[in-house]
């Protein structure tokens, strides 16, 4: 999630003032990131606020909960335009021993 977030904005000096969680439901890994990744956006959209972090943790039934670290946007520098959809063609969740990697392509 940072990833998405380093893209458009330098957050070496931002300030935590809120956190959001969200629920997804059961389902493939790659429609669950997609799903937090779109709460990013969605976030970004209707709130004053930049989701820098995530917390994410495994439900019983096979969700997920995250909850987003939300940082004011005026402790963040603007470094690129703002994203306004993640591709699901490119979308790539690979699960190994060493945790998790993805890879999604990112429009703006």
């Amino acid at each position: 999630m940072l990833a998405l977030v380093e893209l458009f904005a330098d957050t070496s000096a931002a300030h935590i003032i809120d956190r959001h969680a969200v629920t997804i439901a059961a389902s493939a890994p790659e429609d669950q990131l997609l799903a937090v990744l779109d709460e990013v956006i969605l976030t970004l959209d209707t709130n004053d606020a930049v989701p820098i972090s995530a917390e994410i943790a495994c439900l019983e039934g096979g969700g997920v909960r995250a909850i987003l670290a939300l940082a004011e946007t005026e402790s963040l520098t603007n470094t690129g335009p703002v994203p306004k959809a993640i591709a699901r063609s490119e979308l790539l969740v690979r699960t190994d021993g060493d945790g998790v990697s993805a890879r999604f392509l990112v429009d703006v």
